[in-house]
Order: structure tokens, then C-alpha cells, then sequence
């Protein structure tokens, strides 16, 4: 981040290339919706997508993850379940144990800003985005989900904000369509968190 303002609206976000994501949390913060808005936009882009999805019996609380892996070219050679990551979305660390085997020794991890070991900065390239925050502020906590995957899309270029928005319209449930514009602001301010504050 800089110190300028300014200078910080005007530079371009540094794309990376680490597209194969496992989204962890607990149940009831959205991480199946997140996996299937990201994997559903990159498709419509005209990438090849393979979701995979783990949840336990609980309602709330419970481990939940699913992983999205994106290519240009036609994925092969993949099991459903992928062994490998090189890119996390964390919006709860409760089962980060579970999770951080699975990364690569130099992950891109998109965290909310408080879900990720504050000691643990070194490993790969950390970007904290104050994903509650951000939620809470369009009046929509639950979408922090939301936020964080805003925010890797900008960062992966792996799928665009219109095709975001189109499968955030298309899936979001039928008892959360009254939030669907916040919805549609929390992608957008995972990217504009991104495009004006990280630079690294």
C-alpha cells in the first residue's frame, strides 16, 4: 500500500497467475455459493473450470470448503479431488489446518484480514482484506464471502466483474434476493479494495 493516495488509484493491480483455490470457512458463511459464483463467471469467460465441494452435516459451524481450479486450456490429468493448491480464499481459520496441507509452499492466499496467522506473511503472497468490514459497511455480513472472491478475481484476472455479477444473479438463493444488490456491491468492493490497496 502507499502512502499516496492518489498514486495508489492510479497503478495497476499486479495479476497472478495462481488460479487453483481451496475457499475454506465454517458453514453458514456462504463458501459453496462463493465456489460456484467463481467457478460459474469463469466458465461464462470461456475458461475450463473443475469444482470440487466438502461440507459436513451441520448446519453451522461445521468445516466447509470446496475448491475451483481454472485453466485457459482443457483440464486434464486432475482428480476431483486436488491434492494440490496454489491459491487459498480464507474467510474463517477454524479448519485452516485441514487446508494449508493442500497449498503449495508459495500460495497466493486472498484472507479476510483477520482469518490468517498474523505471523505467517512469509509464506507465498498474503493479501488481507477487511472482508467483514467491507460487508458490514453495504449492510450484508454474510457477503464477505463475497468480498474475498471480488477481490481474487481481480487479482487472477480469472473471471470479470460481469460475469461475476451475472452468476452472483443467478445463484444467490431465493431467501437472500432482497440483498442482492449488496451482493453485487461486495463483489465490487473486493476489487476496489484490491485496485487501490494492494500493490505487492
Amino acid at each position: 500500500m502507499t502512502g499516496d493516495g492518489a498514486d495508489a488509484e492510479t497503478r495497476p493491480v499486479e495479476l497472478d497467475d495462481r488460479r487453483d483455490v481451496i475457499i475454506t470457512g465454517i458453514g453458514g458463511q456462504g463458501i459453496q455459493l462463493c465456489a460456484k459464483v467463481l467457478a460459474l463467471a469463469a466458465a461464462d469467460d470461456g475458461r475450463h473450470v473443475m469444482l470440487s465441494s466438502y461440507f459436513g452435516g451441520e448446519m453451522r459451524g461445521g468445516r466447509t470448503e470446496a475448491t475451483v481450479v481454472t485453466r485457459d486450456e482443457p483440464i486434464v490429468g486432475i482428480p476431483p479431488i486436488v491434492p494440490r493448491l496454489n491459491a487459498a480464499i480464507v474467510l474463517h481459520p477454524e479448519f485452516l489446518a485441514d487446508a494449508r496441507p493442500r497449498l503449495t509452499d508459495d500460495p497466493l492466499v486472498v484472507t479476510d484480514a483477520w482469518a490468517w496467522p498474523e505471523d505467517d506473511d512469509e509464506r507465498g503472497r498474503i493479501v488481507r482484506v477487511p472482508a467483514r468490514e467491507l460487508a458490514a459497511e453495504l449492510g450484508a455480513p454474510v457477503a464477505a464471502g463475497l468480498v474475498l472472491v471480488g477481490a481474487f478475481a481481480a487479482l487472477t484476472n480469472c473471471a470479470s466483474p460481469e460475469t461475476l455479477a451475472g452468476a452472483v444473479s443467478q445463484l444467490v438463493p431465493a431467501h437472500r434476493v432482497a440483498a442482492l444488490q449488496a451482493d453485487l456491491a461486495a463483489l465490487d468492493a473486493g476489487r476496489e479494495f484490491v485496485s487501490e490497496a494492494v500493490h505487492t
